[in-house]
């Protein structure tokens, strides 16, 4: 199961997945702090989710198949009347640092 996936209270996003895939190392991940100074280790350790299991092992060898389950976020199924839905695809993140010089002003000719 992923932690933090979406980065609302900790950052990186996706630390959880980041950790098994090998991105980020687990002792990094444990180690992030909200705004409030609770590291990850504490806030899954205080809510009984810290786990003994190493990040990233795999009990039994490789997974042949991945299966995420997901409440629905949106009204479109309930909408529709359907108890279930499959995703054909999904939404990646890649984050960019920028630098914008000039002046602010109106998008006309100024």
């Amino acid at each position: 199961i992923w932690t933090n996936e979406e980065g609302t209270r900790f950052t990186p996003v996706m630390m959880g997945s980041g950790v098994f895939a090998g991105v980020f190392d687990a002792e990094f991940a444990r180690r992030q702090q909200d705004r409030d100074g609770v590291s990850v280790g504490d806030a899954l350790a205080a809510i009984g989710y810290r786990g003994t299991q190493r990040a990233g092992e795999v009990p039994g060898g490789m997974y042949a198949a991945y299966f995420e389950a997901h409440i629905e976020q949106g009204p479109v199924l309930e909408a529709a009347g359907l108890p279930i839905g499959v995703v054909s695809g999904a939404l990646g993140q890649q984050w960019y640092d920028v630098t914008v010089t000039g002046q602010d002003a109106h998008a006309g000719p100024t």
